[in-house]
């Protein structure tokens, strides 16, 4: 299951705010159509079996399809600003016994 820090949650929260989309939509993360290895995030609505993200007020923030979310299990969504820019990271978490 993928996870999202909190910095990545208030952001894309933030994102959904600001936005002016159908209520019914949220944020998808997909595979990317440019680069089979890369990530991107579409408008979307909530689909059966998607892995649901909420954000602490209980509002969908990102929704992910099933096979997408099993190939992401252990990461986590980070969302980083930085002198050199802002955006997304994914990071596997170490599993410390």
């Amino acid at each position: 299951m993928l996870k999202l820090s909190s910095n990545a949650k208030e952001k894309l929260g933030t994102i959904l705010n600001t936005h002016k989309v159908e209520p019914e939509k949220t944020i998808r993360v997909v595979k990317s159509t440019a680069e089979d290895s890369d990530l991107e995030f579409v408008w979307d609505k909530e689909q059966e079996n998607d892995q649901v993200i909420k954000n602490d007020d209980g509002r969908t923030v990102l929704v992910v399809k099933s096979d997408l979310a099993q190939s992401l299990d252990g990461m986590t969504l980070h969302y980083r600003e930085t002198p050199e820019g802002a955006g997304f990271m994914l990071k596997r978490e170490s599993s410390e016994a």
